[in-house]
């Protein structure tokens, strides 16, 4: 995670679009109006979650998206050593 957190707002979402593509479902999401939010647990990096009404998540387990409304899914799960 120390990785990610280290990015820009700009890199975090450039690297996501690159890993969901240009599908529109994902993309309207890491466009310049979103927000990205990194959260710190007890001075360890969590998450950070980008959003724009719906959200992508990035987490120890993966990358997720959650819609605004209804289930998420998972979109990336990572190895035990944070790789894709």
């Amino acid at each position: 995670m120390k990785e990610f957190f280290a990015l820009s707002d700009k890199e975090i979402k450039e690297k996501l679009l690159s890993i969901v593509g240009d599908d529109d479902k994902y993309s309207h999401i890491l466009e310049d109006n979103s927000t990205v939010t990194r959260n710190i647990v007890n001075e360890t990096p969590s998450n950070i979650v980008v959003s724009f009404y719906d959200s992508i998540s990035i987490s120890a387990f993966g990358i997720s998206y959650s819609p605004e409304h209804g289930e998420g899914t998972t979109l990336v799960k990572f190895n035990k050593h944070f790789k894709l």
